[in-house]
């Protein structure tokens, strides 16, 4: 039996916060959080190739001062600022 490399990433998802509103409308940040971990729906593996490059997220500081330090942050607001690629052609 051959063996074939494959390149996958084992991934814990995000959802958005129910008890928040976002977007244009509403003129905030959309809030998301990690899944429930025992919620079997929330890991999988992903095709590095189908994985988006870069996002800014931003601790929500003031819904996570119970969390442990050194724990990851309950929530995070979903930076929506783009910079257009032309800005950085000199």
């Amino acid at each position: 039996m051959e063996t074939e490399h494959e390149e996958v990433l084992w991934v814990h998802w995000f959802g958005r916060d129910p008890d928040h509103e976002g977007g244009f409308e509403t003129r905030r940040l959309h809030r998301i959080g990690l899944t429930d971990c025992e919620d079997p729906t929330s890991f999988g593996f992903l095709d590095p190739n189908d994985v988006l490059r870069s996002v800014h997220l931003i601790p929500t500081f003031s819904l996570n001062e119970e969390n442990q330090e050194g724990h990851d942050a309950d929530f995070y607001y979903v930076s929506m600022y783009v910079i257009h690629a032309s800005s950085f052609i000199t």
